[in-house]
């Protein structure tokens, strides 16, 4: 996190009173066919502004799940506001083949920095300006050069290839593409995540136990977070994966099995955000104990929530609604909340990385080949056959496996030392 820095005055007209949402706001659009389509629109109108609609439509539409294109166009909000208060006129500029110059570029970048959610709850009298992470900023960054990209193509192909207008296009775009890369803050990778360890796992098993007397959960939910944690921890879901999960998912029988299905713009789903399974569906078999868990949870607990029988999803909010992706986070907050252990070391996406560390565990014992084991791994986890994501979510069982093998090399050149002397 970049610490919050203080602005040169406090009389700074444009960072007192800049907020992007005084000009611009992003509305959910669900389409007849139950796609959601973030619009952005005018704030005093709630009319759509052409421009930054269009490249999300064309541009990004088909490759992004709808929660990325709304983030998207979070940004292109910011940057729409910017451009109004430093009387920039953008879609103008970029049109006519012409990038922002560097005041107007560092003044953007400076703009892209800020958080405006906390500025807006901040005291008017503070004068120090919030600032978002590092890998936020670079993002914003990374969106704002991509539009910009976008719109000097389309100028470029209003122009005769070849032409000295073409080039000059060519020359600024190539030109704004690098500067912006060069102002991207530097960022602490990802790479590093790792799943808990035995002693954190067993705490929380033993922290969400239904009949836990440290259990910090009503106890019409005890049961279904308990059934969230074991299958997070044991199945490796993402979020959207176990949210997006229906009670048809779950086959019952000799060879319990659980199904990870894809469903794009869900018409069944009345989730504002909707949850989403973001690459390949899959097959799960089921531990007997598991499906029997998952199996007293809709029979004993689900049943007993109002209007469960009108909706298909697995998880419910205690409403009877499907569960938000904000209420699972609600859920590892109320842990955090009571064990303050877990701060900063627990979420779902960190049990992602304890369940592909104990395949890890698992798959050592089976002893497949090495490209056995990436193609169950990868089938296991969503990834494509060929992925190396694999890599990254087995970190912390490499690193053992890396000090167990440098111990035994250590001893093996002492043992061969005391022979030879």
């Amino acid at each position: 996190m970049i610490a919050p820095v203080r602005t040169k005055s406090a009389h700074n007209p444009l960072r007192r009173s800049f907020r992007p949402s005084d000009l611009y706001k992003v509305r959910q659009l669900v389409t007849d066919s139950g796609e959601h389509f973030p619009l952005l629109v005018a704030a005093d109108t709630g009319l759509p502004i052409v421009r930054p609609n269009w490249y999300v439509l064309v541009a990004r539409r088909d490759r992004c799940q709808a929660s990325t294109l709304a983030k998207e166009q979070g940004i292109l909000c910011i940057i729409l506001a910017w451009a109004h208060h430093a009387k920039v006129d953008l879609h103008e500029l970029l049109d006519s083949g012409k990038a922002p110059d560097q005041a107007q570029l560092s003044g953007l970048i400076d703009t892209l920095r800020s958080d405006f959610g906390a500025l807006s709850r901040a005291a008017t009298t503070s004068i120090i300006r919030p600032l978002v992470a590092a890998h936020t900023w670079a993002h914003r960054i990374v969106v704002a050069r991509e539009y910009f990209a976008w719109n000097l193509e389309r100028a470029m192909r209003a122009s005769e290839p070849g032409s000295a207008r073409y080039q000059h296009i060519f020359a600024a775009h190539r030109s704004l593409s690098i500067r912006m890369t060069q102002m991207l803050p530097r960022t602490h990778s990802t790479a590093n995540r790792k799943g808990l360890d035995e002693d954190q796992r067993c705490r929380l098993l033993a922290v969400v136990s239904a009949t836990s007397i440290e259990n910090p959960f009503h106890k019409s939910v005890r049961h279904r977070n308990a059934l969230i944690i074991q299958i997070l921890l044991m199945l490796g879901l993402r979020r959207g994966e176990l949210l997006k999960l229906r009670t048809s998912d779950i086959r019952a029988g000799i060879r319990p099995v659980l199904t990870v299905e894809r469903r794009p713009d869900d018409p069944q789903d009345p989730r504002k955000h909707q949850p989403q399974v973001k690459t390949r569906g899959r097959q799960m078999p089921l531990d007997d104990a598991l499906a029997r868990h998952i199996s007293k949870y809709i029979i004993e607990e689900r049943s007993q929530v109002p209007n469960a029988r009108k909706t298909p999803f697995l998880f419910l909010a205690r409403s009877g609604k499907p569960l938000s992706l904000r209420g699972l986070d609600n859920v590892f907050a109320q842990i955090i909340h009571c064990n303050p252990a877990f701060n900063g070391v627990l979420t779902a996406h960190v049990l992602r990385h304890t369940a592909n560390d104990l395949l890890s565990a698992s798959l050592e014992v089976s002893d497949p080949t090495a490209d056995g084991g990436k193609s169950i791994r990868n089938y296991l986890m969503g990834w494509e056959p060929e992925s190396d994501q694999g890599l990254q979510y087995s970190r912390a069982h490499i690193e053992r496996i890396a000090q167990e093998v440098s111990l035994q090399h250590q001893r093996r050149i002492l043992t061969e030392d005391d022979v030879k002397s």
